[in-house]
């Protein structure tokens, strides 16, 4: 609790700076000022490892005197922070840290009226902020190190059919380098067939933006080329996104006039704890998020597939994991933790089973998430000592900043590739 509190009065003092830091000037270049998880989120991103924001805090009052001479009791079970009350707090906070404290402390004592998603993130700690009807919602969460795996099974094996995201995969999956480019076709003026997943795309995304079940509805409806359109998975739409690009971080030519916006997938989140969220993914680089409302209004981008089962049957031999539906073969345990290079180069020096292994791409990793579990969101009998907070490295460097490497934390799924210098390796061929 004092953690967040620190990192929430950290983070007003430096909004409150003028000028500001230069870095957390262009983080909020766009921000309308509306308070808003997403924003704050990626604010915080850069001020944890800022000196200069960080020392625009130094000299508060400590937590433990804030609350000195005020004597606590218990909140009566009908208090309740209403919608004004929450953005009064919000403007109180922006001009005082000492009511950022305050404000804190009475949205967490009181309870029930902000809930807080799943979010794995570089740095074990995380800020409470009253959320926005329609943004992704963070929280906390710490790297740890490799955990211990069971024997390697030396006989093939197949695992039980899990709740994975479907792809249909006609090759191998999509990555934005040779020698798997994703290609698409066009068939008509308003569909694109992608040659490498056989799934066919609405070319122009929906025009207006809608809610989770709007959504699913809207592509449900949609008459386009005879219909038979749903709503993507995670795992089918994180198939576009070409993370050699951003803004829009999607084949232009095949998708043009993308937004570089949130789009909604069908996935909905593993933990069903009220409001309910469901799985978002931005374009404009590519990350995914599992913290949107499902009353939230996000874009849309429709999909038409003959896939037949949304299971993977994972066959496990001798160190490595062979999944039919991609073509794929995985290391089956987790390397120790390391740095992007190391990560590579760990993996091209791999000696495992005669095999030439690599570093998979953003879209190939993400193909191992199982939707249906958190911490670890894997199948754990086919990948069994899977690190439940821990990033795992891709070959993807991040269009926005060339200087870093995509990665994604099974605690959920999440990916990112800000402020991670430490991860974990899973090999595959």
């Amino acid at each position: 609790m004092r953690a967040q509190l620190d990192r929430c009065r950290v983070l007003v003092a430096a909004l409150e700076t003028q000028p500001r830091c230069r870095g957390l000037a262009e983080t909020v270049t766009g921000w309308d000022q509306r308070p808003g998880v997403l924003w704050r989120k990626r604010m915080d991103r850069h001020v944890r490892d800022c000196a200069v924001c960080l020392g625009a805090a130094r000299g508060g009052v400590a937590v433990e005197r804030l609350l000195v001479g005020c004597a606590l009791v218990p909140v009566p079970a009908s208090l309740t922070v209403t919608a004004t009350a929450r953005a009064g707090l919000w403007r109180s906070m922006r001009s005082n840290p000492v009511m950022a404290t305050v404000a804190a402390v009475t949205v967490l004592a009181v309870g029930g009226t902000a809930a807080y998603a799943s979010r794995p993130g570089p740095q074990p700690k995380a800020l409470p902020v009253a959320p926005a009807a329609s943004s992704p919602t963070p929280s906390a969460s710490t790297s740890a190190r490799p955990e211990k795996t069971k024997p390697e099974q030396t006989t093939p094996v197949e695992t039980k059919s899990v709740q994975t995201t479907p792809v249909r995969a006609c090759g191998r999956m999509p990555n934005p380098v040779s020698p798997n480019r994703a290609k698409y076709t066009k068939v008509n003026s308003g569909v694109v067939r992608d040659d490498v997943t056989c799934l066919e795309w609405q070319r122009s995304a929906a025009t207006k933006t809608y809610t989770f079940t709007e959504a699913k509805a809207y592509c449900k409806g949609l008459a386009l080329d005879g219909g038979g359109w749903h709503l993507p998975t995670r795992g089918e739409l994180s198939t576009i996104v070409d993370s050699s690009r951003s803004g829009p971080a999607i084949n232009t030519t095949a998708f043009p006039g993308t937004p570089a916006r949130f789009f909604w997938t069908s996935t909905a989140w593993a933990v069903t704890k009220t409001p309910l969220r469901a799985w978002i993914i931005n374009f404009y680089e590519g990350l995914a998020s599992n913290g949107a409302f499902q009353t939230g209004a996000f874009q849309v981008r429709c999909v038409r597939s003959d896939a037949a089962s949304s299971t993977a049957k994972y066959v496990v031999r001798n160190g490595q994991v062979t999944d039919p539906r991609t073509g794929l073969v995985w290391q089956r345990a987790t390397s120790a933790s390391m740095s992007a290079g190391a990560a590579t180069t760990y993996c091209r020096n791999l000696n495992l089973n005669g095999r030439s292994w690599r570093l998979p791409s953003l879209t190939e990793l993400s193909s191992t998430v199982d939707d249906s579990r958190v911490s670890p969101a894997i199948d754990t009998a086919a990948f069994p000592g899977t690190v439940k907070k821990g990033w795992y490295w891709t070959s993807a460097t991040a269009a926005p900043d060339s200087a870093r490497r995509w990665a994604l934390n099974y605690d959920d799924g999440y990916t990112n590739y800000r402020d991670i210098t430490e991860g974990f390796a899973r090999c595959v061929s």
